[in-house]
């Protein structure tokens, strides 16, 4: 059954009306039936239910709904996990989450829904002719085992491709590496 309107809950304790005019439930839903023909037909049920919420609450709003409410992922919520998206881009799901005090599943619930990727390839870097053999300033210093080894091996890779690096400079090229529980990661998003 379609949901009721709160004109349509009116009406229909109109219908019943009060006191000693009061009428029955199946009289309520001949009368309620004729005057909107094109509306699925009421039921007894629905009367009963209807003058049952308006002794409980003196209104025809609905009821508060049962179960746990939607807090977490409100407006305000949603707003400041869309922000820190922005200003914190390389925050993972997991940081978001402890800094929002919200479960990962919360967070990634307000990024689909506000259709926020935070996980999309971007180019970081290009390569320049010299950038073959040396390492960028900025990650010399936190560069790993890992990552050295990730860096010698997609090198590597372009030379067993019957190419140089330095060929590669300007065009659109990229070597794509997947990787699973890396501890180095963060020290590759900080930088």
């Amino acid at each position: 059954m379609a949901r009721l309107s709160e004109i349509e809950r009116i009406e229909i304790l109109m219908i019943i009306g009060y006191g000693d005019r009061r009428r029955s439930f199946d009289q309520v839903v001949v009368i309620f039936n004729e005057l909107h023909p094109d509306r699925e037909p009421l039921s007894k049920s629905t009367v009963s239910k209807t003058l049952q919420g308006f002794h409980e609450t003196g209104g025809v709003k609905d009821r508060p709904k049962s179960g746990r409410p939607v807090s977490v992922t409100n407006e305000e919520n949603s707003l400041n996990v869309m922000l820190d998206v922005v200003e914190n881009p390389i925050n993972s799901t997991q940081q978001r989450a402890v800094n929002h005090n919200m479960s990962r599943y919360s967070i990634q619930k307000i990024c689909k829904r506000e259709k926020f990727h935070p996980y999309k390839i971007h180019m970081l870097q290009e390569l320049s002719e010299d950038d073959f053999d040396r390492l960028h300033e900025r990650q010399s210093h936190s560069l790993d085992t890992m990552a050295r080894l990730l860096q010698e091996k997609a090198v590597e890779a372009i030379f067993d491709a019957g190419l140089h690096p330095t060929d590669l400079a300007g065009t659109r090229t990229g070597v794509f590496v997947g990787a699973c529980f890396s501890e180095s990661d963060k020290s590759w998003l900080k930088n």
